[in-house]
């Protein structure tokens, strides 16, 4: 799961971690950060500055919050008794753009090609996608999020790269009220492409295309043309 903002990166990267907590998350006191001045596109530029410290609970939260005035924290370790190892991060952003932050869980069953899914493996993996889905939705009203997704090994693009990175979205969309309001083409297009899938939430609109997270439990026909389309028209309205 991960979500733009339209405030500050670091605002949302405090919110999400203050939303984990709430949500049942214990911090694990993993926590990498860097200097606050250096900028960069990926987390994996950061081998020559980046710390990873293990700290104690008060410290870590401190740290999460931003409350450090020299380190900057980029990826901060939880557990949840439901869904094990839970990492709040930062994703690569293009240069100018504010990064993308994210939730990444285990896949579960949602990592298995849904052909090979037994009975248990389809209510596991419904029980996920609504969790995922939830934490979205109470995310993305806490972060004022523009847009975001929830995807298998999704590395959410940032505005400049929406329609151009394969990966950068997935079916499980979420646009936000202020987006739509400013361009009420794209509420029509959204609904257009992802037809009964669309719900409507305080934040914006969450269209699903995968069957885990669609009421009728169908997959949506040609999900890469609707990811692909819908992301250069989400491009179009982000940057406009």
């Amino acid at each position: 799961m991960a979500l733009y903002c339209d405030i500050s990166e670091a605002d949302v990267f405090a919110r999400m971690g203050d939303l984990l907590v709430r949500n049942g998350c214990e911090p694990l006191g993993l926590v990498e950060t860097v200097p606050w001045d250096r900028e960069f596109e990926y987390v994996s530029d950061l081998a020559e500055v980046i710390d990873s410290a293990h700290l104690d609970r008060a410290r870590f939260r401190r740290v999460v919050a931003g409350d450090d005035p020299a380190r900057r924290p980029v990826r901060a370790g939880y557990t949840q008794r439901s869904t094990g190892t839970t990492v709040l991060e930062y994703l690569g952003a293009a240069p100018g753009d504010r990064h993308p932050v994210a939730v990444s869980v285990s896949a579960g069953a949602l990592g298995i090609p849904p052909q090979l899914w037994s009975r248990a493996d389809r209510a596991a993996a419904r029980k996920l996608a609504d969790r995922t889905r939830d934490l979205l939705a109470e995310a993305a009203l806490e972060c004022q999020a523009g847009y975001g997704g929830i995807g298998v090994e999704l590395s959410l693009a940032s505005p400049a790269r929406l329609g151009k990175d394969r990966r950068g979205l997935s079916t499980e969309l979420f646009v936000g009220s202020p987006v739509l309001t400013r361009h009420p083409w794209l509420d029509r297009e959204l609904r257009d492409a992802y037809g009964g899938g669309v719900s409507e939430w305080a934040a914006g609109l969450f269209c699903a295309g995968w069957a885990p997270y669609r009421p009728d439990g169908t997959t949506i026909e040609n999900p890469g043309e609707v990811v692909q389309r819908c992301g250069t028209l989400l491009r179009r309205a982000v940057l406009t």
